[in-house]
């Protein structure tokens, strides 16, 4: 999911101090044109049962 927020455009997200380094990782690993696809591709999907099943599919 993280991959779909930066691929929207966000550039600060809120979370619990215990989840920071993870998410701080993973943002540094992202392709942003790879994420600006993804987010392109979840914007077209009709519900978030189908988002969710996109998201699943890129782990």
């Amino acid at each position: 999911m993280t991959e779909i927020l930066v691929g929207l455009g966000l550039h600060e997200l809120s979370m619990s101090a215990s989840a920071i380094p993870e998410v701080k990782q993973r943002v540094r690993l992202i392709d942003s044109a790879k994420a600006k696809a993804l987010a392109d591709k979840a914007l077209q999907l009709e519900d978030g049962d189908q988002v969710r099943a996109l998201i699943h599919s890129q782990q």
